[in-house]
Protein backbone atom coordinates (compact mmCIF):
# COMPACT_ATOMS: atom_id res chain seq x y z
CA UNK A 1 0.00 0.00 0.00
CA UNK A 2 2.81 2.38 0.91
CA UNK A 3 4.55 1.68 -2.44
CA UNK A 4 1.31 2.50 -4.29
CA UNK A 5 1.02 5.86 -2.47
CA UNK A 6 4.63 6.72 -3.28
CA UNK A 7 4.04 5.88 -6.97
CA UNK A 8 0.87 8.01 -7.05
CA UNK A 9 2.71 10.89 -5.38
CA UNK A 10 5.55 10.66 -7.93
CA UNK A 11 3.07 10.57 -10.81
CA UNK A 12 1.17 13.54 -9.40
CA UNK A 13 4.41 15.48 -8.87
CA UNK A 14 5.42 14.72 -12.47
CA UNK A 15 2.06 15.92 -13.80
CA UNK A 16 2.25 19.16 -11.78
CA UNK A 17 5.79 19.81 -13.06
CA UNK A 18 4.73 19.05 -16.67
CA UNK A 19 1.75 21.40 -16.37
CA UNK A 20 3.95 24.13 -14.87
CA UNK A 21 6.48 23.78 -17.69
CA UNK A 22 3.71 23.94 -20.29
CA UNK A 23 2.36 27.13 -18.72
CA UNK A 24 5.80 28.72 -18.55
CA UNK A 25 6.59 27.86 -22.17
CA UNK A 26 3.26 29.09 -23.55
CA UNK A 27 3.18 32.36 -21.62
CA UNK A 28 5.52 34.25 -23.99
CA UNK A 29 3.37 33.24 -26.96
CA UNK A 30 0.13 34.35 -25.32
CA UNK A 31 1.67 37.41 -23.71
CA UNK A 32 3.04 38.74 -27.02
CA UNK A 33 -0.31 38.82 -28.80
CA UNK A 34 -0.44 42.62 -28.65
CA UNK A 35 3.21 43.55 -28.42
CA UNK A 36 4.43 46.60 -30.28
CA UNK A 37 6.50 44.92 -32.98
CA UNK A 38 8.32 46.37 -35.93
CA UNK A 39 7.88 44.65 -39.26
CA UNK A 40 9.96 46.08 -42.07
CA UNK A 41 8.26 47.12 -45.31
CA UNK A 42 9.66 48.16 -48.66
CA UNK A 43 7.43 48.70 -51.68
CA UNK A 44 6.68 50.98 -54.62
CA UNK A 45 4.07 53.69 -54.15
CA UNK A 46 2.14 54.14 -57.38
CA UNK A 47 2.15 57.36 -59.38
CA UNK A 48 -0.82 59.77 -59.44
CA UNK A 49 -2.14 58.82 -56.00
CA UNK A 50 -3.04 55.25 -56.96
CA UNK A 51 -3.21 52.60 -54.24
CA UNK A 52 -0.24 50.33 -53.55
CA UNK A 53 0.30 47.80 -50.80
CA UNK A 54 3.03 45.84 -49.11
CA UNK A 55 2.89 42.20 -50.21
CA UNK A 56 2.80 40.58 -46.75
CA UNK A 57 -0.51 40.42 -44.91
CA UNK A 58 -0.92 40.35 -41.13
CA UNK A 59 -3.81 39.15 -38.96
CA UNK A 60 -5.46 41.74 -36.67
CA UNK A 61 -6.60 39.52 -33.82
CA UNK A 62 -8.43 42.12 -31.76
CA UNK A 63 -11.97 43.25 -30.98
CA UNK A 64 -10.94 46.83 -30.22
CA UNK A 65 -10.57 49.49 -32.91
CA UNK A 66 -8.36 51.48 -30.51
CA UNK A 67 -5.86 48.62 -30.36
CA UNK A 68 -3.88 50.68 -32.82
CA UNK A 69 -1.77 49.77 -35.79
CA UNK A 70 1.38 51.79 -36.38
CA UNK A 71 3.48 52.98 -39.28
CA UNK A 72 6.68 54.95 -39.70
CA UNK A 73 8.53 55.80 -42.92
CA UNK A 74 12.32 55.78 -42.72
CA UNK A 75 13.18 56.44 -46.37
CA UNK A 76 11.48 57.55 -49.56
CA UNK A 77 12.79 58.03 -53.09
CA UNK A 78 10.02 60.52 -53.86
CA UNK A 79 12.34 63.54 -53.88
CA UNK A 80 15.78 64.54 -52.68
CA UNK A 81 14.81 68.16 -52.00
CA UNK A 82 11.46 68.03 -50.18
CA UNK A 83 10.26 66.23 -47.11
CA UNK A 84 8.35 63.24 -48.45
CA UNK A 85 4.78 62.66 -47.27
CA UNK A 86 2.82 59.50 -48.00
CA UNK A 87 -0.69 58.56 -46.91
CA UNK A 88 -0.91 55.12 -45.27
CA UNK A 89 -3.93 53.02 -44.29
CA UNK A 90 -5.01 49.43 -43.69
CA UNK A 91 -6.62 47.46 -46.49
CA UNK A 92 -8.80 44.49 -45.53
CA UNK A 93 -8.19 41.23 -47.38
CA UNK A 94 -11.14 39.57 -49.16
CA UNK A 95 -13.40 42.59 -48.83
CA UNK A 96 -15.04 44.33 -51.77
CA UNK A 97 -12.37 46.34 -53.60
CA UNK A 98 -9.96 45.69 -50.67
CA UNK A 99 -11.96 48.09 -48.50
CA UNK A 100 -10.10 50.45 -46.23
CA UNK A 101 -9.65 49.12 -42.73
CA UNK A 102 -8.71 52.55 -41.38
CA UNK A 103 -8.62 56.22 -42.16
CA UNK A 104 -5.74 57.44 -44.39
CA UNK A 105 -2.99 59.12 -42.39
CA UNK A 106 -0.18 61.36 -43.61
CA UNK A 107 3.23 60.02 -42.64
CA UNK A 108 6.34 62.17 -43.00
CA UNK A 109 9.66 60.50 -43.73
CA UNK A 110 12.03 60.15 -40.75
CA UNK A 111 9.43 61.10 -38.13
CA UNK A 112 8.70 58.77 -35.21
CA UNK A 113 6.13 56.02 -35.96
CA UNK A 114 2.54 56.97 -35.11
CA UNK A 115 -0.33 54.84 -33.74
CA UNK A 116 -3.71 54.83 -35.51
CA UNK A 117 -7.14 53.29 -34.78
CA UNK A 118 -8.81 50.95 -37.27
CA UNK A 119 -12.33 50.59 -38.60
CA UNK A 120 -14.51 47.73 -37.30
CA UNK A 121 -14.17 45.89 -40.63
CA UNK A 122 -10.44 45.33 -39.80
CA UNK A 123 -11.14 43.38 -36.60
CA UNK A 124 -10.22 39.67 -36.73
CA UNK A 125 -9.17 40.03 -40.38
CA UNK A 126 -6.05 39.85 -42.50
CA UNK A 127 -4.89 43.33 -43.41
CA UNK A 128 -2.29 44.86 -45.70
CA UNK A 129 -0.38 48.09 -45.32
CA UNK A 130 -1.56 50.37 -48.13
CA UNK A 131 -0.04 53.63 -49.31
CA UNK A 132 -0.92 56.47 -51.69
CA UNK A 133 1.15 59.43 -52.75
CA UNK A 134 -0.16 62.61 -51.14
CA UNK A 135 0.19 64.50 -54.44
CA UNK A 136 -0.77 63.61 -57.98
CA UNK A 137 2.75 63.36 -59.37
CA UNK A 138 3.33 61.10 -62.34
CA UNK A 139 6.30 59.29 -60.76
CA UNK A 140 6.24 56.14 -58.63
CA UNK A 141 8.67 55.93 -55.75
CA UNK A 142 9.86 53.47 -53.11
CA UNK A 143 8.96 53.83 -49.44
CA UNK A 144 10.59 51.86 -46.62
CA UNK A 145 9.92 51.75 -42.91
CA UNK A 146 8.25 49.81 -40.13
CA UNK A 147 4.66 48.90 -39.35
CA UNK A 148 2.62 46.65 -37.04
CA UNK A 149 -1.01 45.62 -37.52
CA UNK A 150 -1.86 45.72 -33.78
CA UNK A 151 0.22 47.10 -30.96
CA UNK A 152 -1.87 47.36 -27.79
CA UNK A 153 -1.33 51.14 -27.88
CA UNK A 154 -3.94 53.88 -27.90
CA UNK A 155 -3.95 56.38 -30.80
CA UNK A 156 -1.15 58.92 -31.10
CA UNK A 157 -2.04 62.45 -30.02
CA UNK A 158 -3.69 64.18 -32.98
CA UNK A 159 -3.35 61.14 -35.30
CA UNK A 160 -5.08 62.90 -38.20
CA UNK A 161 -2.12 65.14 -39.01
Amino acid sequence: MKILRVKMFKNLAFLVMAFTMLCLLSTPIIGNAYTDGERQYNFKVAASGGPSHYSEREFRNTTNTNNCWKVGMTTSTESNTVRSVTRFYLGVENSPYNAQGSEMYKVIVREEPKYYPSYTNALHKYVYLYARDDTNTNKAYTATGIWDEETGHAPSPNPWT
